[in-house]
C-alpha cells in the first residue's frame, strides 16, 4: 500500500483548483486548499466539507508566514492563485504583477527549501495572436496583455528554479478550460459559460467580434487527469512547460452551433465589438503532452457541453 501523498492547492476554491481536489482525494490524497475567495467560491467545496481528505484554509498566497505554515509537509503543489482575466490585467496591471509574478517567486523559494513539487498553471496567453498554424511550446511568447506576459515571467522564474536549485516545477500552457463550476458572470467570464448560463436563464448569448476567432477546447476533468499524471513525471520533466490541451480548435461560431443543438434551440445571439486583448486564433501541438503521458483520453465535446450545459442549467434556471 503506497503512503498517503498531500497536496496544497491555491486557487483552490476556483473553477480549475476546486476540480483539481476533486481529481486527488479520488486518487486517495489528502488536500488543503488555500483560496481567498474573492473569486473563487467556497460553494464550489461544499461538497469536499467534512471529508477528513479535505482542508480548507481562507487565506492569500502572498501571505508568506500563511504558505510556510500549510505547506510544511506536503508532497506537492499545484498552484492556481493568480489573477486570471485579460481585460482585467490590461485595466489594473501592478496588480496584476503583484499576484501573478511577486507572490510566484516568493512561492518558489519556500518550496525550493522544501524540495516540494510545483506544478503550476501558464497560460495559451503567452503565445499571443499569431496566424501559423499550432502554437508549439518552442515558440517565443508574444503575449498580448500584463496577464499572458505575467504567465511568460513564470515560466522563467520556475525554469530558473529547476536549473539553480533542482526544484521540481512543471508549467502547463492552459488553452481554453470549460465545465461545471466555471463563472458565468461579469464582463470577463468566458464563452461557454457566458453561453451556457445565456440557455439556462432565458438570455442572449454574447458574442465579442465576428465569432471567427478560434479556440482549443479542453473538458476540465480532462486536464486534472493530465495534471496529475504529469506530476507523476514531474522530475522526468522538471524547468518545462506543456500545452495542454486537444490539439483541436474551433471557432466561437461553430461552438455556438453545437450549443444551439444540444440545447434543441434555435439560439438568437448577440453581437458586441471585439474586446482588447483578445487573441484571434489558438490552437495547441500537443506533441510534447503525448510524449510525456500518452495520448489522453479526451472527453468528446459534445458530451462535455452536455454535461456542462446540465450543470448550469440546475444552478441558474430561470
Amino acid at each position: 500500500m503506497k503512503p498517503t501523498r498531500s497536496a496544497l492547492i491555491t486557487g483552490g476554491a476556483g473553477f480549475i483548483g476546486s476540480h483539481m481536489a476533486d481529481e486527488l482525494i479520488s486518487d486517495g490524497w489528502k488536500v488543503t486548499v488555500l483560496d481567498n475567495l474573492i473569486t473563487g467560491k467556497r460553494e464550489n467545496l461544499e461538497h469536499l466539507l467534512g471529508d477528513p481528505a479535505f482542508n480548507f484554509v481562507e487565506g492569500d498566497v502572498s501571505d508568506k508566514d500563511l504558505l510556510k505554515k500549510i505547506v510544511e509537509g506536503k508532497t506537492a503543489v499545484f498552484h492556481f492563485a493568480a489573477m486570471v482575466s485579460v481585460p482585467l490585467s490590461i485595466e489594473r496591471p501592478e496588480e496584476c504583477h503583484f499576484n501573478n509574478v511577486t507572490a510566484f517567486n516568493d512561492l518558489i523559494i519556500i518550496l525550493k527549501d522544501m524540495k516540494i513539487p510545483l506544478m503550476y498553471a501558464s497560460s495559451a496567453a503567452v503565445y499571443g495572436n499569431r496566424d501559423d498554424g499550432l502554437r508549439h511550446e518552442g515558440e517565443i511568447p508574444l503575449p498580448m496583455s500584463p496577464y499572458g506576459a505575467s504567465k511568460a515571467i513564470n515560466e522563467i522564474q520556475a525554469g530558473s528554479a529547476a536549473r539553480v536549485w533542482g526544484l521540481d516545477c512543471v508549467g502547463f500552457r492552459f488553452f481554453n478550460v470549460y465545465g461545471p463550476r466555471q463563472d458565468p458572470f461579469g464582463p470577463y467570464a468566458s464563452v461557454i459559460p457566458r453561453f451556457c448560463h445565456a440557455l439556462s436563464s432565458g438570455g442572449r448569448p454574447v458574442v465579442f467580434g465576428d465569432g471567427s476567432q478560434t479556440r482549443d477546447f479542453i473538458y476540465v476533468r480532462d486536464l486534472t487527469s493530465i495534471l496529475l499524471k504529469m506530476y507523476e513525471r514531474a522530475s522526468q520533466n522538471r524547468g518545462h512547460v506543456f500545452n495542454i490541451a486537444t490539439g483541436k480548435s474551433m471557432s466561437v461560431n461553430e461552438l455556438l452551433k453545437i450549443i444551439s443543438e444540444i440545447s434543441d434551440s434555435d439560439i438568437k445571439e448577440e453581437r458586441r465589438p471585439e474586446r482588447p486583448g483578445d487573441i484571434k486564433k489558438s490552437s495547441a501541438d500537443i506533441t510534447l503532452l503525448i510524449k510525456a503521458v500518452g495520448i489522453p483520453d479526451f472527453t468528446g465535446i459534445k458530451s462535455a457541453l452536455v454535461e456542462t450545459a446540465d450543470w448550469y442549467r440546475d444552478h441558474y434556471k430561470k
